[in-house]
């Protein structure tokens, strides 16, 4: 089996209700127009975009190539990717929903992966995400014949709900055993995920994250335990969440 490692970065967002923001002190030289954006990935943590962030830290895994999909007529990335290793990332545009974009950056790859080839797939907007976890994934589905993704177990209660004129309101609680939240990056056979993102959109199914695609064909990705650490910066406030995280990596590195 194949330990080529290709990378698919969906960054198409617009975060139209995040609003710009700003943590830390931010660098004279920096793009104007990146300080402006309201798109989650050009926020900026001290002096780096999200993006950035991000692009370094898969890098650290010698991948063939990293694609990253992007909005239509988004030429902000380029500002994010280090003049070092610039010739393996590449841009391709992005689609209506995530999934289509993640399809996008997938047969961006066509002529270039072998099916068997390796294909990550990781939430732009998790820039804390280590080079470990990532290792340690990659090392747990090395012999597999699919995949599989970083999680973590729920550990909090889960209520079903229903709602009135007044609001919602609790209906039973659902029981958390077995229950776990999926994270990123998510990582399969070339061929698997392409041909199981591409049979999800010919059936119009919601696709929320790859490991959705290969549960519709049967295939059964395996989980490998991950890190509360690995936010995915949603909200503003989340920045500073971000921050401090990655500061407590850098001191303990």
């Amino acid at each position: 089996m194949s330990d080529r490692l290709w990378i698919v970065l969906p960054c198409g967002g617009r975060g139209t209700r995040f609003g710009s923001a700003v943590v830390g002190s931010v660098a004279a030289g920096n793009v104007a127009a990146i300080k402006q954006s309201v798109a989650k990935q050009y926020a900026l943590i001290g002096v780096r975009t999200v993006l950035a962030l991000v692009i370094e830290r898969m890098l650290t895994l010698n991948p063939e190539r990293i694609v990253l999909v992007v909005a239509e007529g988004d030429d902000l990335w380029q500002a994010c990717v280090p003049p070092r290793n610039r010739e393996r990332i590449v841009s391709t545009a992005g689609g209506a929903h995530r999934a289509d974009s993640v399809l996008n950056g997938l047969q961006a790859l066509d002529g270039h992966a072998a099916p068997m080839d390796w294909v990550m797939v990781h939430d732009v907007v998790r820039p804390c995400v280590t080079r470990e976890d990532c290792l340690r994934l990659l090392a747990a589905v090395a012999d597999d014949a699919t995949g599989g993704l970083l999680a973590i177990p729920v550990a909090d209660t889960i209520k079903a709900a229903d709602s009135d004129a007044r609001g919602s309101f609790a209906i039973r609680t659902v029981p958390r055993e077995g229950l776990w939240y999926a994270q990123t990056p998510q990582v399969f056979r070339y061929g698997v995920l392409r041909d199981a993102m591409l049979a999800a959109a010919a059936s119009g199914d919601a696709i929320t994250d790859e490991a959705s695609a290969l549960e519709r064909v049967g295939r059964r990705p395996r989980i490998v335990h991950g890190n509360t650490d690995n936010l995915k910066i949603t909200w503003p406030e989340d920045l500073a969440r971000a921050a401090m995280i990655l500061a407590a990596q850098a001191s303990n590195a």
